[in-house]
């Protein structure tokens, strides 16, 4: 029969926190406790441990704001106000520097909210300030992946589009919906679980979103379209799909002005980006003689279209038959 294992998991897990009353031994025991121990010492223990780990959390929360504020500020001047391209600079570095960065914090905002807000000190009465300095961190995170993604628009806009940069948007779109999903976890007292489904929810969704884009069009239209101030990467360019190709054959002009001497794609040699296009326009539309309507698709489909009466190869094969 069907395993049910991971649902009925999932059915027995709690979305809401409740207060539990904890005895000494049962925290001992624990992994946090440990944890604790190794931070506060003998704070971790005895009556006082639950008030000693929100002094601890307070700390902390207090001290990793006024990092994140130096770093969001530093980013503020040099990011969002200074400003200025140059051509010595590596703005793959640039932008590394800032995801780095952002995934460490983020990282450390997981680890450190997951764990001050796992049980009870949620129920503690003057967690208030616990709870802003959460808040606050938060929303610094959020300011840091928005300083990241305007990194990466600089980086697009002198350099195009590729693979890597639209795949950092959305992995800023998860971050957004992680720290949402944070935020409603503290504020509405929620299980570490629920954070957990709620995300993978999100995660689903992104990347429905994302099976609807045709990113190699994207990719090839937005750097054609800013050739004037964009360097063309061609060899790049010839390497996308070949849903590709019709808008590609479409300026030829451009592959034809690149003066690269050598070619390679799938293990084959090419003097020329022309020699290269003409052959992977040849090749797709052998291959769609071949097929049957099962393997039909409209982007294949609108791609042969457009190709075959500009293919000489396509054409010399078709008045042979």
């Amino acid at each position: 029969g069907r395993s049910t294992l991971f649902s009925d998991a999932d059915m027995t897990q709690p979305d809401d926190l409740s207060r539990k009353k904890s005895f000494f031994k049962k925290w001992k025991e624990s992994a946090a406790s440990d944890l604790l121990l190794m931070i506060t010492g003998k704070g971790a223990v005895g009556n006082l441990a639950l008030k000693n780990e929100f002094t601890t959390g307070l700390i902390s929360m207090a001290l990793l704001n006024m990092l994140l504020f130096v770093v969001n500020i530093i980013d503020v001047k040099y990011v969002w106000l200074g400003y200025t391209y140059r051509k010595d600079a590596s703005l793959s570095s640039y932008v590394h520097e800032g995801a780095g960065l952002l995934i460490l914090s983020i990282l450390l905002a997981m680890f450190l909210l997951l764990f001050f807000f796992r049980g009870n000190l949620n129920f503690y009465k003057k967690n208030k300030y616990l709870k802003f300095g959460a808040y606050l961190w938060i929303l610094q995170n959020a300011f840091l992946a928005l300083s990241v993604f305007v990194r990466n628009s600089y980086y697009i806009s002198h350099y195009g589009l590729a693979y890597k940069r639209i795949g950092l948007i959305f992995f800023l779109l998860m971050v957004m919906a992680g720290l949402f999903t944070v935020f409603i976890k503290i504020y509405n007292t929620k299980t570490s679980y629920y954070l957990l489904r709620l995300n993978a929810w999100a995660a689903i969704l992104l990347l429905v979103f994302a099976s609807f884009i045709d990113f190699d069009g994207a990719i090839a239209k937005y750097n054609i379209g800013k050739k004037s101030s964009v360097p063309v990467d061609v060899a790049f360019l010839l390497s996308l799909s070949d849903k590709t190709l019709p808008f590609i054959e479409a300026n030829r002009d451009l592959i034809e002005a690149d003066k690269s001497h050598a070619f390679y794609y799938k293990g084959n040699y090419f003097h020329s980006g022309i020699e290269l296009l003409e052959y992977r326009e040849r090749d797709f539309l052998e291959k769609q003689q071949q097929y049957s309507w099962l393997s039909w698709n409209m982007a294949d489909a609108n791609a042969k279209d457009a190709l075959s009466p500009h293919n000489t190869f396509y054409r010399t094969s078709q008045n042979k038959n």
